[in-house]
């Protein structure tokens, strides 16, 4: 396999010998082409769902033009944007923009260090997610104790925040008299603003949590999927196989079972909300491993019925944005059920046939 995804760094010319008939994929790593990556990492960033997404690009210029080059054009176009938004009053929301992709940045630097230091890439998740929660947390913590306000009063605030954004949208009139599901969710948002704030904080900690872990994983996910690129410049040891055999320890699956039992119990019998609370942010939490064990099956379900190219890649987005669900319940039930030996036997039945 590794030897294969070398062949792939390279397409062939049609003349030469054998080692000048191989040109790299990427060609010269050029300052337009490193610009060229800040600036859809940088749009990106500000595209919504997609900001997702917006990590990868910056990680293969780190990967392709190293680390120095990299942060310089990283933040010299976070200090454009910066620059502009404070200039320009109309454009004062730019300044979220350069926060947004400054965080894209580090996270593809983090990202990056996992193929550097020859890290084995599932390690590498661990200890980039854990880091990067605690700094949040602890950024948090300080924040709460500079302030003078609560955390309640603070996110109401940005919530109103965001509702005077809407209402003052040329299409919430017309929106809010039509009527509709996104009606009565923006209005909503701008007539209770505390009651959303308290439902955001009670579930705060799982959203972090799964969101910094999902992003971590979908960057190297996509850096693993896309080695053909800079396989050539770093000797990594390790394959997308190796990243895609997720497994969380058994023993967890008591503290799932323990976190699913504090819903009905704080909801029902002990009518305690903070019980009811802390059971689905465990849920949820230790959920997005799940997902990640979950997503490894599916991965070999894929190869084990030979399915590649693009059909293979709209199975892995469809499965990754619409059927989370499903992916993370797999890999709960992988406990009791092995499925990746009945996909050995398959992959050994074809191999028999053939």
């Amino acid at each position: 396999m590794d030897n294969q995804n070398d062949k792939d760094n390279y397409v062939k010319s049609s003349k030469g010998s054998e080692t000048n008939s191989k040109e790299k994929i990427f060609g010269q790593l050029t300052n337009g082409k490193l610009l060229f990556l800040g600036v859809i990492s940088l749009l990106l960033s500000v595209l919504g769902p997609l900001c997702i997404f917006a990590p990868v690009p910056m990680a293969v210029a780190f990967l392709l033009y190293g680390k120095s080059r990299s942060w310089i054009m990283s933040l010299s176009l976070s200090a454009i944007v910066l620059i502009v938004s404070l200039v320009f009053k109309d454009l004062a929301g730019l300044l979220s923009v350069s926060i947004s992709y400054f965080i894209a940045t580090l996270v593809a630097f983090l990202t990056a260090r996992v193929v550097w230091n020859k890290t084995n890439p599932v390690t590498g998740l661990i200890k980039n997610g854990l880091f990067v929660f605690t700094l949040i947390a602890l950024l948090f913590g300080a924040a709460q104790i500079v302030s003078e306000k609560p955390v309640l009063d603070l996110v109401t605030e940005q919530v109103k925040h965001f509702g005077d954004v809407l209402k003052q949208s040329p299409d919430y009139d017309k929106l809010i008299a039509t009527g509709g599901e996104q009606a009565e969710s923006w209005k909503y948002i701008v007539e209770q603003p505390k009651e959303i704030a308290s439902k955001f904080l009670k579930m705060a900690f799982a959203g972090v949590f799964v969101g910094v872990f999902f992003v971590f994983w979908m960057s190297q996910f996509m850096l693993m999927r896309n080695t053909l690129i800079w396989r050539e410049l770093h000797d990594y040891p390790y394959t997308m196989k190796d990243f895609v055999r997720f497994k969380i320890p058994e023993q967890f699956v008591f503290v799932l079972l323990g976190a699913m039992a504090m819903i009905p119990l704080g909801t029902h019998v002990l009518e305690n909300e903070m019980l009811q609370v802390v059971g689905w942010n465990i849920v949820y939490s230790l959920g997005v491993f799940y997902f990640f064990q979950g997503f490894g099956i599916v991965s070999e379900a894929l190869d084990a019925f030979g399915i590649f190219g693009f059909f293979r890649s709209v199975l892995i987005i469809l499965t990754i944005f619409m059927g989370y669900q499903f992916v993370s319940l797999l890999g709960v039930v992988d406990i009791w059920v092995n499925f990746r030996k009945f996909l050995k036997k398959k992959n050994n039945n074809e191999g028999d046939i053939i």
